[in-house]
């Protein structure tokens, strides 16, 4: 990106006030200007409104209530005395602990060796 620090932050500050809906209008003008003039300028008023269009689309997600799902009864299946559901649980459980203990063998290795 070829723009400065100072135009940068000066764009930052102008795509904010436009997003916040406080852009005045001399600032709207300066901001037009610099999207006229300079490629990078475009480059980053787009990227800068779809993060902003993305955080206000996750934030709107964030408070909105749960959908409502309906409860289905699970059937459960026995193997071998033991429920299915406990069985791979308990597996995953397992899986886990001997990851983290083979992650922590390769840590101590390294700091030996």
């Amino acid at each position: 990106m070829s723009l400065s620090d100072p135009e940068v932050l000066e764009l930052n500050t102008l795509c904010n006030a436009l997003v916040d809906g406080v852009i005045r209008d001399a600032d709207k003008a300066r901001l037009e200007q610099m999207l006229r003039t300079s490629e990078d300028a475009r480059r980053f008023y787009v990227r800068s409104l779809a993060l902003s269009s993305s955080l206000m689309q996750y934030a709107g997600e964030m408070q909105a209530e749960a959908p409502d799902i309906p409860t289905v009864p699970i059937a459960h299946r026995s193997l071998g005395g033991m429920d299915l559901v406990a069985r791979i649980a308990g597996g995953g459980r397992g899986c886990c602990v001997r990851f983290l203990a083979r992650l922590d063998e390769r840590a101590r290795a390294c700091e030996d060796g």
